[in-house]
Parts: C-alpha cells; sequence; structure tokens
C-alpha cells in the first residue's frame, strides 16, 4: 500500500512538471493523477491527505471545465461529489453542503440527458447532501434530499437488481431521517420496505448483507415502538437476536 501512494506522488509530480511544459496537453492527466492519489490515500487511513489531493483535483476540474465545460463538466462533478463525500467524513459539515449542491446543479442536466450514466452520480452527491443536512439538524432538508435518493435508487433498481443494496441503504438513511419530523407512518414504512428488502439480499447471500439487515431490524424495532407497537417491536427484536447470533457464528467460523 504504502508502494502504491508512492507511486501515486510520483506520478503527480511528474504530471506537474508536464503542466509547466505544456498545460493545454497534460492538465487533464494532472486531474486525474490527483483524483488517484487522493483513492490511494484514502485507502490507507491518510484521509486528511486525502482530502488535500481531492480539493486540489477539484480546483483543476475547475479550469478544465471552464475552458471546456462539454468534456470536463463531468469530470469536475464527479470530484465535487467525491469531495462533499471527504468534507463529511473529516468533519467539516458546513462545507459539505455548498460542495454537494455544487455537484447536484452540475449532474442534474447530465442525469436528464443520459441518466443511466450519470443517475448514480447525481444520487451520491443528494445522499452526501442529506448526510450534512442530519449531521448540522437541518431535519426537513435532510429529508427532502433523501428522499429524491431513494427516488433515483428506485428507478435505477427497476431494472438493474445491482442497485437493491443502494436502495435499501437509502431507504433506511431516510427512515433514520424521518423521526424528528414527526412523521410516524413514512418512517415505519420506509424502514419496513429497507427491512425487507435486506432480508432478501441477506437471504441470498449472508456474508455480505446480514450485518445490513441487522442495522434495519434495529431501526424498525425503535419505530415501531416510537409508533406504540410493541408487541412488533418485541418480534423485531427477536428476529434481530436470531441474526445477531448468526453473525456471531459466522465469525467464530471464520476464526
Amino acid at each position: 500500500r504504502n508502494e502504491a501512494i508512492a507511486v501515486a506522488f510520483q506520478a503527480v509530480d511528474v504530471d506537474r512538471k508536464l503542466v509547466h511544459r505544456e498545460p493545454d496537453a497534460f492538465t487533464p492527466g494532472l486531474a486525474k493523477s490527483l483524483s488517484n492519489l487522493a483513492i490511494r490515500l484514502n485507502a490507507a487511513g491518510r484521509s486528511d491527505e486525502a482530502l488535500t489531493a481531492t480539493r486540489e483535483a477539484t480546483e483543476v476540474y475547475r479550469y478544465l471545465a471552464r475552458m471546456n465545460p462539454d468534456v470536463f463538466t463531468p469530470g469536475l462533478a464527479k470530484s465535487l461529489g467525491v469531495l462533499a463525500v471527504e468534507l463529511g467524513e473529516t468533519g467539516r459539515q458546513h462545507e459539505v453542503l455548498a460542495t454537494a449542491q455544487e455537484a447536484i446543479g452540475l449532474y442534474r442536466p447530465l442525469a436528464d440527458d443520459d441518466p443511466s450514466r450519470y443517475a448514480p452520480e447525481l444520487a451520491m452527491a443528494l445522499r452526501a447532501l442529506s448526510v450534512g443536512m442530519n449531521d448540522l439538524k437541518r431535519d426537513a432538508e435532510a429529508v427532502s434530499a433523501a428522499r429524491e435518493v431513494v427516488s433515483i435508487y428506485r428507478y435505477l433498481a427497476r431494472t438493474d437488481g445491482d442497485y437493491l443494496p443502494d436502495l435499501a441503504e437509502s431507504l433506511h438513511d431516510l427512515a433514520t431521517y424521518l423521526p424528528p419530523t414527526g412523521n410516524q407512518s413514512e418512517a415505519l414504512a420506509t424502514i419496513r420496505e429497507a427491512t425487507e428488502i435486506r432480508r432478501e439480499l441477506a437471504h441470498r447471500d449472508p456474508g455480505s448483507f446480514t450485518i445490513d439487515l441487522a442495522c434495519s431490524l434495529d431501526v424498525c424495532a425503535a419505530i415501531l415502538d416510537w409508533c406504540g407497537q410493541p408487541e412488533q417491536a418485541a418480534r423485531t427484536h427477536q428476529e434481530l437476536d436470531a441474526v445477531a447470533s448468526q453473525i456471531g457464528a459466522e465469525r467464530d467460523d471464520r476464526d
């Protein structure tokens, strides 16, 4: 991993030198090498350094998009989306909002023209926005963004089952954002749908989705209690206990 990071730093240094000689030809390469460096640094847990690299990549893409918007606006939108996520992960919530909103503004026309390519990217930017709004206790705005994420993934999952985990995650997120708004019926329907999808996914692939199922069962039980349905909450807790035992047994088998 350290070797890969060293190579990525070296690539950035080489591209910087090339840009000084011939900016028009080599600036796109610098943007890509900075983005690649950020990926490597994030994988190694070096989040602050990754954020610095992503910020620079974003500014390079911003320059490129001004020069040639048709070619480089998608790259700028993607870099902004990544930057929004990294800002949230490093606790810079107020920066998340403006960054995610800029990414969303760029992605909307792209997704209108080519939804199969850009709707997933739009959903990721909207999710970053919803998380940021939720962290800042801007509950109604968090719910609004999360509902749109659900809508996009529902559309994508209708024709591509690979998006079912994303749909389940977006439903789970929305369900956790709804209680502060007092919307019990939507919260319960939403977490039940998330749980049902994750139950089916865990049945197909226990190793990948059982922990997600446990998370949704836990939230479902809490929402059932909130909605005044203690018997159903107790049954959900029983299922959660069984799933937790399954997770423990699988861990013991791996050890």
